[in-house]
């Protein structure tokens, strides 16, 4: 029998392992050995491009807003009875969660109900024209959905709240009998029997053949026509690989003619003219049936289904369960991340997403992977972990409706087999649920603790990407990974951000050698230690000895601003006036809260004689005097939500003032007495930056407070 002696040596032996396996593991970074990714594309004309925060709508599943347009049936468990109106109800919603975009799936009329005219066999449908996706008329919309007016209505509403809407063409298979555009056009059907899969008389639907110009000339018309008639912003371009380079190449000079033309004209909306294909592929053939070579380029934009695999199989599993809780590092495989460097041709914008009317819900995958369910704290924390992957990510976003919630299936995550169209559970078609959107189909006190915890998590990565161009446009340098951490350098100009993950249970420890991080490590100009802001909560690292130590909880994440500036923090000091020295009558105002980590902005546009009525204006109106912003400090820099007032002229009553969302500025303090004001607004939509200086004398006070 052991003595009692040995029982206290073994208890203290056991604890001091729990201890040291609980310790969180340090990981040293001294250098990259990865390739630079420096995405010129999101430096160049298409530059907007790269800050597109897309909310996709299945519009037959979303939300009934007319009992007079629903179709009744369709592939999914939703109420099938989506509509314009409904999404037109959903825009504050789908703004509120910081998107400046939204895709809806095709509107087009479908003809419901008749039969498709096939190459041979006949057959008809419902379910299927109620997703959109084999399209009768291209110029009409379908009456399921509603009219052309709400559709011009639905845009002109976006467009208010600074949404661009773009419009899902399909423009390689229709369903047949299609109708004439306004000026007589036709495309020309394909009697490939492979171009059908070998089975035409099941197709449902015809196939185009382009080798017949008349058919390029079709759908230039159509990708043109809906741009001019109600000013949509793009579209997105469904099983692409079915139309060639070529005519790819074609459409797309239309669209950016029009686009172009419309711009010459003054107008503000209808001039994006943004294009983002879907090839259901690998790296390898994206580039080859979207991006084309580099000297003859076709679609600059595809939506990157490799990453999006790879994401999920780290966070949560793809459909297959076999492909789940993969390493971190598989994020950065030749084949996700690793192809940008080494497949994509140069200039090309890939766009991200996590989910789509294709694939099962995020929700759902996580509970087929037996990783988490909705009732465990580790279900909410990986949605965060891939909204801020997407948040780090350079290039357009697409967000699909209801991950911003958690949405899942209830009762539904195994695979269906047997039957499941029937029962709306098939992979393909499960996530087609009905929209849960607070205050229009659902209860604001409906959304448990979680959700509104996640949709303001959502908020602020969306918010942080439109402030941070390092996240959505900057240079990607990957640092480290393996099992459990994740680490990229994101580079933008001079602002550098770490975004740092940790897939596992258990704290990680980064110890970042500095040089990695500064903008030029040979100059050796820093004034006070390096600094590092996490922008998400605040938390403050400071170099120490070269090195800046960085603790990662379980399953979290970090945005990690670099700080090299004089200011460390910003403080009562700097409320002062500022001013542009090259403009007439622009002043700002800045008021800073250091106890509250807030700052106040009033930014003047004119100044004494109120300008006459018809004077041209780009936002607000003639007497119009101010733009208000409030945000929070993060080191030396402060983010600022924009409030456009309008009314309340200052001698008189009447207008009220009112004020409405307009936009963000993000002011990057130098030092005491020069800063940078980084502007961009809502409507119309305008970017830009401004330096700005100090016009009181009082920089010293500022020069003399102590370091934090």
């Amino acid at each position: 029998m052991p003595s009692h002696h040995c029982i206290r040596l073994s208890a203290l032996f056991l604890i001091l392992s729990l201890l040291f396996s609980a310790a969180a593991h340090a990981v040293r970074i001294e250098q990259s050995t990865w390739p630079l990714q420096e995405n010129n594309g999101c430096s160049g004309e298409n530059a907007a491009f790269c800050g597109l925060r897309i909310y996709q709508v299945m519009v037959e599943s979303f939300i009934d807003g007319d009992p007079d347009h629903d179709y009744n049936d369709g592939y999914g468990t939703s109420h099938h009875k989506g509509d314009l109106r409904g999404i037109i109800q959903s825009l504050d919603y789908i703004k509120s969660l910081g998107m400046n975009a939204i895709w809806l799936t095709p509107v087009f009329d479908s003809d419901a109900g008749q039969p498709q005219a096939r190459l041979c066999g006949n057959g008809s449908d419902l379910k299927l024209d109620a997703t959109g996706y084999y399209t009768r008329d291209y110029f009409a919309i379908d009456p399921n959905f509603g009219t052309l007016d709400d559709a011009r209505e639905l845009v002109e509403e976006a467009h208010d709240r600074g949404l661009y809407v773009f419009f899902d063409g399909v423009f390689g298979h229709h369903k047949g009998n299609v109708a004439a555009s306004p000026t007589g056009k036709l495309p020309v059907d394909s009697d490939d029997f492979d171009d059908y899969g070998g089975d035409p008389c099941g197709y449902p639907g015809r196939v185009v053949e382009f080798d017949d110009p008349r058919s390029v000339e079709f759908f230039k018309e159509v990708a043109t026509w809906w741009i001019e008639e109600i000013g949509i912003d793009g579209w997105r371009l469904d099983q692409a690989y079915q139309v060639p380079l070529d005519a790819w190449r074609e459409i797309r000079a239309a669209v950016e003619a029009t686009s172009q033309a419309r711009r010459d004209a003054g107008e503000a909306w209808g001039t994006l003219g943004y294009m983002v294909s879907e090839i259901f592929a690998g790296a390898d053939d994206i580039q080859a049936q979207a991006f084309g070579p580099a000297n003859n380029p076709a679609l600059d934009s595809a939506f990157d289904f490799p990453l999006r695999w790879a994401t999920v199989g780290v966070l949560a599993g793809e459909e297959n369960p076999a492909q789940s809780k993969r390493p971190a590092s598989t994020i950065n495989e030749s084949w996700a991340y690793g192809a940008h460097t080494s497949v994509y041709r140069p200039l090309a914008l890939p766009n991200m997403m996590l989910g789509n009317h294709d694939f099962v819900r995020y929700g759902d995958l996580l509970q087929r992977a037996d990783i988490a369910e909705p009732g465990d704290p580790e279900y909410w924390r990986r949605h965060k972990l891939a909204f801020m992957v997407q948040g780090a990510y350079t290039g357009p976003i697409t967000r699909y409706y209801g991950e911003e919630l958690g949405d899942e299936v209830p009762g539904y995550a195994n695979q269906v087999t047997q039957d499941c169209a029937n029962q709306g559970l098939c992979d393909d078609h499960v996530a087609r649920t009905s929209a849960k959107v607070p205050g229009v189909s659902i209860d604001q006190n409906s959304l448990s603790q979680e959700q509104n915890d996640l949709i303001a998590a959502h908020k602020q990565i969306m918010r942080l990407r439109r402030m941070l161009p390092a996240l959505s446009h900057g240079a990607r340098q990957h640092l480290y990974s393996d099992a459990a951490l994740y680490v990229d350098l994101k580079s933008w100009g001079d602002q550098r951000l770490v975004f740092a993950m940790n897939v596992s249970g258990q704290d990680q420890v980064l110890d970042l050698n500095q040089d990695l991080l500064l903008v030029c490590p040979e100059c050796d100009n820093l004034v006070r230690p390096l600094r590092a802001i996490d922008v998400m909560n605040g938390d403050v690292f400071i170099a120490n000895e070269g090195y800046i130590e960085v603790n990662i909880p379980a399953l979290s994440g970090r945005y990690l601003l670099m700080n090299e500036s004089a200011l460390t923090r910003l403080d009562g000091t700097l409320n002062d006036a500022w001013f542009n020295a090259d403009t007439a009558g622009q002043g700002y105002l800045f008021t800073v809260l250091p106890t509250w980590r807030l700052m106040f902005l009033s930014w003047f546009t004119f100044d004494g004689e109120r300008p006459a009525p018809e004077t041209p204006v780009m936002i607000g109106s003639a007497d119009h005097r101010w733009l208000t912003a409030l945000g929070e400090v993060q080191g030396n820099q402060a983010l600022l939500d924009i409030e456009v007032t309008s009314g309340g002229v200052f001698d008189a009553s009447d207008p009220k003032v009112k004020q409405a969302p307009g936009g963000v500025i993000r002011v990057e303090f130098h030092d005491c007495g020069n800063a940078t004001l980084h502007y961009e607004l809502d409507d119309p939509p305008l970017e830009s930056s401004v330096p700005i200086t100090r016009i009181a004398d009082n920089v010293e006070l500022c020069e003399n407070q102590p370091d934090s």
